[in-house]
């Protein structure tokens, strides 16, 4: 299975591309036969102190809502302006 990385600029956004090709009832399919979805929403940015023994500031939401896709067959062509690449992904497959 191939894996992507998807950044919608909302969620509504995003189901409303999701559903059509990964869709049952009117709900988003976590797994199939072909396809699994893990639906992340927002991701969080963390800040390192700048000096031993500081508090943290709080995190900071990073925009957009994210899903990582596995899928047995190419991405559609509707989803590929939301594929992301990201160096050091933040949550991944186990």
């Amino acid at each position: 299975m191939n894996t992507y990385y998807l950044t919608f600029p909302s969620e509504r956004k995003g189901r409303s591309l999701l559903l059509p090709l990964f869709g049952i009832d009117g709900e988003l399919a976590e797994a199939s036969e072909s396809h699994a979805l893990h639906i992340i929403g927002t991701l969080y940015e963390e800040s390192i102190p700048t000096e031993e023994g500081a508090e943290p500031e709080a995190p900071t939401a990073l925009s957009g809502w994210h899903v990582n896709l596995r899928y047995d067959s190419e991405l559609p062509e509707s989803l590929r302006p939301f594929e992301t690449y990201p160096k050091t992904p933040s949550v991944v497959w186990l």
